[in-house]
């Protein structure tokens, strides 16, 4: 006998980024998701790669940004975007 994986429930986490990406079509920055949500973007970063993995938010490209180094230095870096799937945007999120 095959025994389905048990997969966990959505954290509080994922549910709102979910529901943020949900309610803002396109591509987006783990940045910019963190700042919507209220959290910081090392926090947000794992639980996109999580959802990655469920097949619910794809990495669809990069963008680049400016930022500062540890030199004090502007520099341009480049981030992943994060978009919906179609199971994604499917997802039904209780409140």
């Amino acid at each position: 006998i095959i025994m389905a994986e048990q997969v966990k429930p959505l954290s509080e986490k994922m549910i709102s980024i979910l529901k943020f990406m949900q309610a803002n079509e396109g591509s987006h920055l783990c940045a910019d998701i963190a700042s919507a949500i209220g959290l910081e973007s090392k926090s947000v970063n794992p639980v996109l790669t999580a959802l990655v993995k469920r097949g619910l938010v794809i990495v669809d490209g990069s963008a680049q940004r400016e930022r500062v180094n540890k030199k004090g230095e502007t520099v341009i870096s480049n981030y992943k975007t994060y978009a919906l799937t179609e199971n994604g945007a499917a997802e039904v999120l209780a409140d």
